[in-house]
Order: structure tokens, then C-alpha cells, then sequence
């Protein structure tokens, strides 16, 4: 899977606009993000299970995923409204990734 950014015009604007989408939430959060590109993030929240996919819509807001972050302990999720242009992203921990086409189960917590 190739990298993108949506509504990007071609890959160096997206390389841009997804650097400024990290600079913004380091600054936001006052966490390091990691470099790792990450193109879906399936997570848990109020005993509910979602996954949110770059370029499809957040299923609890209905809003573009941009983006999906990773710091030391929590991911995010980047849309217009939540991480991108203004506001804090979605923070959660991940039952697992999708990276390259794989899925890798993945946990924060050791007691997961």
C-alpha cells in the first residue's frame, strides 16, 4: 500500500501536509510521535469495537480520517476537525494495526 494523505494533489504534498499534521499534535500533546505510517487502527471504546481506516470516515464522527499517530502509549486519530486544523485528535490504545497490508495485533499495556 502506497502512502497518501486525502485531499493531498500528489505525494510530496502529502509528505507536507502529513509533517505538519505531526508538528502540530507534538506541540498539541506535548508527546514525541513516532515515524511510523500507519494506515488503520482497530480499537475499543465504551465496550464497542471500531475501525478507522485513512481516507474512509471515522466511524464515531462520521469526518475524513486523515491521519493515524503513535506516540509511547496512545495512538490518534487525525480528522479535520480533531488533530488536523484544529482541536486535539481521538486518543486511544489499538487491539491491533494494519501496516502494509498486515495486520499486527499490537498493545501499549502489558495487561491487554
Amino acid at each position: 500500500m502506497k502512502f497518501f494523505v486525502p485531499f493531498s494533489k500528489n505525494k510530496q504534498q502529502a509528505f507536507e501536509v502529513y509533517d505538519g499534521i505531526v508538528k502540530f499534535n507534538k506541540e498539541q500533546l506535548g508527546r514525541e510521535i513516532i515515524n511510523r505510517k500507519i494506515y488503520s487502527i482497530y480499537y475499543k471504546h465504551d465496550n464497542k469495537y471500531f475501525t478507522a481506516k485513512v481516507g474512509d470516515q471515522e466511524p464515531r464522527t462520521g469526518e475524513i480520517v486523515v491521519a493515524i499517530l503513535e506516540s509511547d502509549i496512545l495512538f490518534y486519530i487525525c480528522t479535520p476537525n480533531r488533530g488536523v486544523v484544529r482541536g486535539e485528535p481521538r486518543q486511544f490504545q489499538a487491539l491491533c494495526l494494519l501496516l502494509k497490508g498486515f495486520f499486527i495485533f499490537y498493545s501499549k499495556k502489558k495487561d491487554f
